[in-house]
């Protein structure tokens, strides 16, 4: 390989007339001189090398500047673009043809042999693109990652970024079916990025989970904050229902991660929410839903009692976008670790609702699906479109009493119009660490 324990990845973009790679992208183990690195330094195979520099961070930059990453810019004029057996793909073989100099004094020789890009990444800026990660524990995650329109503008700026988590009803092995959702799309609108530019995350997971995959998608997020231009002080999680569940583990395993959530109608055991004491976020459900409703209750509650501060307000969720601004506002002011806004009963929109309500003979005998998905068996999801529970049972402290089908469809009709809100989503955006 060249040089010692570094990575090479090679990026995509998406042209007129095709997706190429752009430019490599190599890490080295130390500082590497810009003064000293040339264009002859590097070498791809069957690709024309128009710049070589070094670089603090993992991205296309203006000029050159001592640092970790090497990256090297190819001609994308004249080539065509890469098409392989199963469609558009993206490589590079690439050799260190000259000797490379870290600040330190020390030298990684030339290398005689080429080595292919173990990692591949695709950046279409102003849109979603999609990729698989891989996990060291063999999982695999599919996710649709949303890069700013205007990343490229600026080569040093870093970015949020948000994940999102989507429900259970969503589990499909099609890798786009989650930017359906609100809570994928709203962040991307135009508008929205031009005053709160960031990086979206949506993982896909498919019809049959495991604990894994909520380390993978950790594992991937940490990925991504080497891979591009990302503010490691800004990432910020949320979800809806099952991803709400999987936001607040997320949270719990790796307490460093997220500089604010956003949890939207969600539930858990409270008593596994523990580590959740002291951490930054919104809750928010519609008293309609009657599982998530009582569920964050109890967990408000529960907090408190360790120590934990909250407040707790209700508003119409036909409430104006100037309405929902000045409640936020009255929240903020209350300064507490946990903001609780419950959408008064009876408010959610019609047409929301009726996208979910069932005939009653499709009701009869039809049960809510509980699926545990946690990495430490945590129940993490409590919905599957349609479908309403009887019976009253409890799993792993859950609540899993009998829901009407006015609950269910409550449930699931409260996402989108949450994530339409723009004071929540402004909100978690202009959290910090």
């Amino acid at each position: 390989i060249i040089g010692v324990n570094q990575h090479i990845v090679a990026v995509s973009r998406i042209f007129p007339d095709g997706q190429k790679v752009s430019h490599v992208i190599v890490e080295y183990a130390e500082s590497v001189s810009d003064a000293d690195l040339s264009e002859s330094a590097f070498e791809v195979e069957g690709r024309t090398v128009t710049k070589v520099y070094s670089s603090p961070s993992p991205g296309i930059a203006a000029s050159g500047e001592d640092g970790r990453y090497v990256i090297i810019e190819l001609d994308t004029d004249n080539y065509s673009p890469e098409v392989g057996p199963r469609g558009p793909y993206s490589r590079a073989n690439i050799r260190q043809t000259g000797d490379v100099h870290y600040v330190s004094g020390d030298t990684v020789p030339a290398q005689t042999s080429f080595t292919e890009s173990p990692r591949r990444i695709t950046e279409t800026p102003g849109q979603f693109s999609q990729g698989v990660y891989n996990s060291v524990s063999g999982a695999s995650v599919q996710y649709n990652l949303y890069v700013p329109s205007s990343y490229y503008a600026d080569g040093s700026k870093q970015y949020p970024l948000v994940v999102f988590v989507h429900d259970a009803g969503r589990l499909s092995d099609n890798v786009t079916d989650v930017l359906s959702l609100e809570g994928a799309k709203s962040w991307t609108v135009p508008s929205e990025q031009e005053d709160y530019p960031c990086f979206v995350l949506a993982p896909q997971y498919g019809r049959r989970r495991n604990g894994d995959d909520v380390e993978a998608t950790y594992e991937l997020i940490m990925q991504l904050t080497e891979d591009f231009r990302i503010d490691k002080g800004a990432i910020l999680g949320t979800g809806q229902s099952m991803g709400c569940m999987q936001t607040m583990s997320m949270d719990m395993d790796h307490p460093d991660l997220f500089a604010a959530t956003l949890l939207v109608s969600g539930q858990l055991d409270p008593e596994q929410t523990t580590r959740l004491a002291g951490h930054n976020m919104w809750i928010v459900v519609s008293e309609d839903d009657e599982r998530a409703y009582p569920g964050m209750n109890a967990i408000v509650d529960y907090l408190e009692g360790l120590g934990s501060t909250a407040v707790h307000a209700s508003i119409s969720a036909l409430s104006s976008q100037k309405e929902f601004a000045s409640h936020v506002e009255e929240l903020l002011a209350a300064n507490k670790e946990i903001k609780y806004t419950s959408l008064t009963a009876g408010t959610l929109p019609k047409e929301e609702l009726a996208r979910f309500s069932r005939r009653p003979s499709e009701e009869s005998g039809q049960r809510m699906r509980t699926q545990d998905l946690g990495p430490r068996g945590v129940g993490m999801g409590a919905e599957q479109e349609g479908r309403t529970p009887q019976g009253d049972t409890s799993q792993g402290g859950i609540s899993q009493r009998p829901i009407s089908a006015n609950g269910a469809s409550a449930h699931m009709a409260s996402f989108d119009v949450i994530y339409r809100i723009d004071a929540f989503r402004h909100w978690l955006l202009s959290q910090h660490k």
